[in-house]
């Protein structure tokens, strides 16, 4: 049975705004940082390494904006893993023998087959005076890496700038999916919406021409939110009206079957109660992103920063936590740069639009990887402060 329960904010203020960071005003910061680096200890040595690293990085990828794509994947990968060397370096998580990194410590093998079937692993193993790049800045993120040969085609539906390129569907890989504050609260508890899910779950054309979603495509939602880490322990939420009707809500019930909806996007959507739970005694705050809805939501959640969205990885890689999004754009531009180094005519052949299918993604991808990166690496170091 469902009880009623208006759109409303109790006591803790109104939903967290998310600002989208702009490349130019990512750098702005970073450039700032560099007088007073964020490095344990103010240690010099490591003071020495955040700040021409960084310096390399922002020259990297500005003359990755004025190149053209045959080399410009090479300038973007060491762009981004000089910016790595600096994470590591103003890092609380590694130590005196860990921060100072050596090579890779990622591979690449099937450079000569299609772009989207170059697989990428880790190389290399962390002990003490071994610090592989990948392997080290992964850990400083608090992330996991890649054990397994990943595809290239499998890390790009994790980038949701490419989302309006691939095919989103059940048989696809895993893609990005995006959380939202649903304006419904309580409390001592949070609702949901999870968007992005591919529209062609189990369903029969109902009243009005109306799709209409049953047992079946239940259980097949709850098996594909399976491999979203973040998407467990919850209780799925129905509404009425529905959340996509823009009419104020006036019912809702709580059940352990998703409630299945069509959303914006033309795939689909399901409401969740966050599983955290918060008693009166636990509140206590100064800012919105303070407020316990905004601390659920971050929880499960990934602010996406150059877009401003709460994103929601799934898990990879024989993995049981979802990547980095900037381990995932490393990986990405690894792939794609052993290509163009080693393999330049493959390449020129990938990019060229009138001979091959994936040019316009890669065209994309390289694009916005200017535009993603950047706001990565400063959300990455601000979060070590």
């Amino acid at each position: 049975m469902g009880i009623s329960i208006p759109r409303w904010y109790p006591i803790d203020g109104q939903p967290e705004i998310l600002q989208e960071v702009s490349k130019r005003d990512a750098w702005v910061e970073l450039r700032s940082m560099r007088a007073h680096p964020p490095c344990p200890g103010g240690r010099t040595a490591r003071a020495d390494v955040f700040r021409t690293s960084l310096e390399q990085s922002e020259q990297l990828f500005r003359a990755a904006e004025q190149t053209g794509n045959e080399s410009r994947p090479l300038l973007l990968f060491y762009g981004l893993s000089q910016a790595g060397r600096a994470i590591a370096a103003a890092s609380q998580k590694l130590g005196d023998h860990e921060w100072a990194l050596s090579g890779h410590g990622i591979r690449a093998a099937g450079l000569n087959g299609s772009v989207e079937n170059i697989a990428v692993s880790n190389h290399g193993l962390l002990a003490p005076g071994k610090n592989p790049s990948f392997l080290r800045v992964a850990q400083a993120l608090a992330s996991p890496s890649i054990p397994t040969k990943v595809k290239v085609r499998e890390l790009w539906y994790l980038l949701p700038e490419l989302r309006g390129q691939l095919n989103i569907s059940r048989s696809a890989p895993r893609p990005t999916l995006f959380m939202e504050d649903a304006h419904l609260v309580g409390k001592t508890s949070a609702t949901a919406l999870v968007w992005g899910l591919p529209h062609d779950f189990s369903h029969e054309i109902g009243f009005a021409g109306m799709r209409e979603y049953g047992s079946e495509a239940e259980s097949q939602v709850v098996k594909y939110l399976a491999d979203y880490p973040t998407l467990t322990n919850y209780r799925f939420v129905r509404v009425q009206p529905s959340l996509s009707s823009g009419r104020t809500a006036r019912e809702i019930e709580w059940s352990d079957k998703p409630w299945i909806e069509l959303a914006h996007d033309g795939g689909l959507q399901v409401a969740i109660e966050l599983e955290e739970r918060l008693s009166v005694a636990e509140y206590g705050f100064n800012h919105p992103s303070e407020f316990p809805r905004n601390v659920m939501l971050r929880r499960a959640s990934f602010v996406y920063p150059s877009l401003g969205v709460r994103a929601v990885f799934p898990a990879i890689a024989e993995n049981i936590e979802a990547l980095h999004p900037l381990i995932a754009w490393w990986a990405v531009l690894y792939g794609l740069s052993m290509l163009a180094r080693y393999e330049p005519s493959s390449w020129t052949e990938a990019i060229s639009v009138n001979r091959s299918s994936h040019a316009i993604i890669l065209e994309i991808l390289l694009d916005e990887a200017i535009n993603a990166c950047p706001p990565l690496i400063l959300q990455s170091l601000k979060s070590n402060l």
